[in-house]
């Protein structure tokens, strides 16, 4: 299979960040001078977008319980560059509501019996989720 298959058989899965996407066709043997090339090809043609990439991580992260701050740290360990991050939580930000989803787990959590007796606990959880 040649290096542009390899690379758009793994975006007709899902989408990649440039990182990701170069790790992977790295792992498979390719040239990075190669992947480069393939990389700007893909940008160009609008196959490859860490823009798109960003807004489907965000909505799939948020969905999962995670708020703002975790989310922009799974972005960063993609290498997509801050304002590209700032673009996509603005482009989203009618969609999404962070607080609904922040009292929504701190709900879900407070009727749980271990967060019941130390509402501290709820909080630090819904801290570490990223609120």
């Amino acid at each position: 299979m040649s290096l542009k298959d390899q690379a758009m058989e793994y975006l007709s899965r899902r989408e990649h960040s440039a990182f990701e996407l170069k790790q992977k066709l790295c792992a498979k043997g390719f040239q990075r001078d190669a992947i480069t090339e393939v990389l700007v090809w893909l940008q160009e043609h609008h196959c490859q977008s860490d823009a798109r990439f960003s807004e489907m991580l965000i909505r799939h992260k948020a969905h999962q319980g995670y708020g703002p701050r975790v989310i922009r740290a799974f972005l960063k360990s993609h290498q997509i560059q801050a304002d590209i991050i700032a673009a996509a939580f603005e482009a989203l930000q009618s969609e999404l509501d962070f607080e609904a989803l922040r009292q929504a787990l701190m709900a879900k959590l407070q009727r749980q019996k271990k967060y019941q007796t130390s509402p501290a606990k709820a909080q630090q959880t819904v801290y570490q989720r990223g609120f």
